[in-house]
């Protein structure tokens, strides 16, 4: 699970959808938390896996690309200095700050808008 722009609670009694529903839609679900607001004891009261045994709260994230190995953690950065450079170059050629951002969410699908 990774949500890194809603605050809203996710998965959880007064969220999108709850615990329990997840686990009657599949029974042998393991949700992988990575950010995002999920309240851990409905998951814990109903049973259903995670994994890190502990959530991140709410803004901060409980695991990162680092934890699948170097190559995406290397993957992730190398994206994130090509978007700076597009940004860069966009600018550079008089575009303002919100008309670069859209010129390189329509170029490239390493670039998340704001």
């Amino acid at each position: 699970m990774v949500e890194h722009q809603c605050r809203d609670m996710l998965i959880g009694p007064d969220g999108q959808i709850t615990a329990r529903e997840l686990r009657e839609i599949n029974p042998g679900i393991v949700l992988v938390h990575i950010a995002g607001n999920v309240d851990q004891a409905d998951l814990e009261s109903t049973g259903v896996r995670f994994h890190p045994p502990r959530l991140a709260p709410t803004g901060y994230m409980s695991v990162a690309t680092d934890y699948l190995g170097p190559r995406p953690l290397m993957d992730l950065h190398t994206g994130g200095l090509e978007v700076g450079e597009m940004l860069a170059r966009e600018r550079r050629n008089g575009l303002t700050a919100a008309e670069a951002e859209r010129a390189v969410l329509g170029k490239t699908r390493l670039a998340q808008g704001s």
